[in-house]
């Protein structure tokens, strides 16, 4: 069972998992008649000077960049972010995910928590309470 909040009147409600059929639900509140659009799966939090943006990340590849290019999943308005930065990779296991990160040859490099730069091309596994940076943004992930 989850919960949640209407987004106009804060009324809180319960949802059954049976009700949760793939990655986005459409609820109607029954107190204000508002339709409250919930997203599933693995969310990704981009923290910087400017505030905290999330992105519900696709299965496969979620490719992380500046600028107006089609091609990215996930656009972030940092200068010191590569137009093709790095790439973030889903894998659902079981009932689980794994996530992957990996530097896609960036001028200013992806760092992991412990400050050291990740070698390009290589994944590396987002562990429970973990984040890396890109330019200077912060990146986690949730399970929503």
């Amino acid at each position: 069972m989850r919960v949640f909040k209407c987004g106009k009147c804060s009324k809180s409600y319960k949802i059954e998992d049976e009700q949760i059929k793939g990655s986005v639900l459409t609820i109607e509140c029954k107190s204000c008649n508002a339709k409250n659009l919930l997203r599933f799966g693995v969310v990704l939090i981009a923290t910087s000077k400017a505030g905290s943006r999330s992105f519900v990340l696709k299965e496969g590849d979620n490719l992380i960049g500046r600028g107006d290019d089609s091609n990215l999943s996930i656009k972030l308005n940092d200068k010191y972010v590569s137009r093709k930065h790095a790439n973030v990779r889903v894998e659902k296991k079981e009932d689980s995910y794994a996530i992957f990160i990996s530097d896609w040859n960036s001028t200013n490099g992806t760092f992991n928590k412990s400050k050291a730069r990740l070698k390009s091309s290589l994944n590396y596994q987002f562990m429970e309470d973990d984040y890396f940076v890109v330019g200077l943004t912060k990146l986690s992930v949730k399970y929503n």
